[in-house]
């Protein structure tokens, strides 16, 4: 009865001391794997994030600042526009109308998913976004993994995303706020608990490849007398360029300097007969 007993204690003994073996093993895989997720959220933690609403705001005061007019108006047609800039120049004191602005030597066209009808590309779509702001605090990385992805903002948390090709709806879906829930929290499961602040939705503008050209395009310059009005021919620049998608503030300022570069200051050499506000142009 005693070697019995015995012999029960020694296998519990084995038996305790497998299962010690065996927990320390699953401690030191769980940190190795806490490692590798800290390494892989430092990586994240090394990206620059721009607040989209201060830099427009940044922009458009730097724009301002060298002399930059903003008019928000309707255009339908990209010929239109370029037909009324030389009309406003034809409208004078002459006719009681004050001129505002001269003829437009350079017109971007620059209307994202308005080119289906400015310039009639059927060959742009929209990629449908969906985003929740929400507050989290606690939650210092920016990170993406599969569909999702969470952005540290300064006042919330952007918790991401969809991307749904062809649909034009801009109404929230709830469907949608769950999805993208359930994504992030495979990751971040303390995002249960988050406050949802509000739901944004937009519309990437999309094509197979991004627009960027050029024509010159010849139009009526008035010249007046006090007598009568004739008409000259001069040149006007028209540059296309849109179809960024969802990296449109990543690679903007490249763009934008492509077009400056590549289409508005050839431009401007090949015309400097024609008065055309170079100086501007310079200082951007």
């Amino acid at each position: 009865m005693t070697e019995v007993a015995a012999a029960d204690l020694f296998h519990l003994s084995l038996t305790l001391l497998s299962l010690f073996i065996y927990s320390v093993c699953i401690l030191m895989i769980s940190v190795i794997l806490l490692s590798a997720v800290c390494c892989l959220l430092s990586v994240c933690r090394s990206r620059i994030v721009s607040l989209c609403s201060y830099f427009l705001a940044f922009l458009t005061k730097s724009l301002q600042e060298v002399g930059v007019l903003f008019e928000e108006k309707s255009v339908e047609r990209i010929e239109h526009q370029l037909r009324e800039a030389v009309a406003s120049t034809t409208a004078g004191p002459a006719e009681g109308i004050t001129c505002r602005y001269r003829r437009y030597d350079v017109v971007v066209n620059c209307t994202g998913l308005g080119a289906v009808d400015t310039e009639s590309d059927n060959s742009m779509f929209p990629i449908r976004g969906q985003v929740l702001r929400v507050h989290a605090p606690w939650v210092k990385t920016s990170c993406t993994f599969g569909s999702s992805y969470v952005i540290p903002n300064v006042h919330s948390l952007v918790v991401g995303g969809t991307g749904q090709q062809g649909d034009w709806n801009t109404e929230v879906s709830a469907e949608d706020s769950r999805k993208i829930l359930d994504g992030v929290c495979e990751l971040f499961p303390s995002l249960r608990l988050a406050e949802v602040l509000r739901t944004n939705v937009g519309l990437r503008p999309c094509r197979p490849s991004v627009r960027l050209d050029s024509e010159v395009v010849p139009v009526p310059a008035p010249v007046s007398s006090a007598q009568t009005q004739t008409q000259t021919q001069t040149q006007q620049l028209l540059v296309r360029c849109y179809g960024l998608g969802g990296s449109g503030f990543t690679i903007g300022p490249g763009v934008a300097l492509d077009v400056v570069q590549n289409h508005i200051e050839p431009f401007i050499a090949a015309n400097s007969t024609q008065k055309i506000g170079s100086r501007l142009i310079a200082r951007l």
